[in-house]
């Protein structure tokens, strides 16, 4: 019996000659394409490495990873909908941050409690887009004053909701970003997803969304390098990469061991893009341009991968002292 990493290798080596090669028209066109590819997948991060294969530039591979990232946090998820996951503000994304208010009201709806939820997010991937909309918000504070956080699932087109498109960004200008304006928006108590929504969903999503952008992008660029005939070394190489990551995208992404060997496979990849540099040239203009313009999406969050990691060493340092 094939092991799951010998199917993945067999199926990019096998579609290695069929890589999708129509332009993808719109981010709903690319949620269609990845759903339909997802089906034959049951880890997320799978569908990462093949949505970004697929996928013909780098901002549709990482919309493909961010999809499965979603779908890893939170595996009920409505698959074929579009979801924001509405954190950032004015202040960052930290919870002392979160202004957004959830408040409990006298109402029963049905037999159910029922909240309001107002306030504003910015820097909001797919929030143009999105069907579904998922915020966190502040109940209140505990009492040592931390801001109590809760998730809430919602409608985009709830009766408060509005959606403010934000300029494009200089790389994967493809994929839209937006401010969401919560105005009074009636929330049924099972819209509120269980668990403190730091530590069940801000904190883990934030590795969660690296590492299966990242396994996006090694599929897309693996794609690449088939489509136009890079050097075998070449491939091998992003192969390599490619099975290396699947094994920390499917292991806790709270765990310090983690962070810490995501940090090494993060030095390998940056290493191993530095020198594709002249295989760019067997690739048309334009899919080196838009590579050379895109390529900064891998810095994203740097600064907070590195405090992340700069936690996890500390946990080690400890018992090392």
């Amino acid at each position: 019996m094939n092991s799951p990493c010998t199917i993945i290798l067999d199926w990019l080596l096998t579609k290695s000659g069929s890589r999708q090669k129509d332009p993808v028209d719109s981010i709903r066109d690319l949620k269609t394409r990845y759903d339909t590819n997802a089906v034959n997948w049951s880890d997320p991060v799978d569908r990462a490495i093949t949505s970004g294969f697929l996928a013909d530039r780098t901002g549709y591979a990482f919309l493909g990873g961010f999809f499965a990232a979603l779908q890893r946090l939170i595996p009920n998820l409505a698959q074929e909908k579009i979801t924001a996951f509405c954190i950032s503000e004015d202040g960052g994304a930290h919870p002392r941050a979160i202004k957004t208010r959830l408040e409990a009201t006298a109402s029963i709806q049905g037999t159910e409690k029922t909240w309001v939820l107002t306030g504003r997010k910015q820097f909001i991937t797919c929030a143009n887009d999105a069907e579904s909309i998922l915020v966190a918000a502040s109940t209140g504070t505990d009492p040592e004053g931390r801001n109590r956080i809760r998730l809430v699932q919602i409608d985009r087109h709830s009766t408060g909701v509005s959606i403010e498109p934000m300029p494009e960004l200089p790389f994967i200008p493809e994929i839209t970003h937006g401010v969401v304006h919560l105005e009074k928006v009636d929330v049924a108590d099972s819209r509120l997803l269980p668990g403190d929504a730091y530590l069940t969903y801000i904190k883990p999503f934030r590795t969660l969304e690296d590492i299966h952008v990242s396994a996006a992008i090694l599929g897309y660029l693996f794609g690449v390098a088939s489509q136009y005939q890079w050097p075998q070394a070449v491939r091998e190489t992003l192969l390599g990469l490619i099975i290396a990551i699947r094994p920390l995208a499917m292991s806790d992404p709270l765990s310090p061991q983690i962070h810490i060997a995501y940090a090494g496979l993060q030095q390998s990849m940056d290493r191993s893009i530095s020198e594709l540099d002249g295989c760019w040239e067997k690739s048309p203009a334009e899919v080196r341009k838009a590579w050379e313009r895109d390529r900064a999406v891998m810095g994203i969050a740097g600064q907070a991968r590195t405090r992340r990691l700069e936690t996890a060493w500390k946990t080690y340092c400890k018992q090392d002292s």
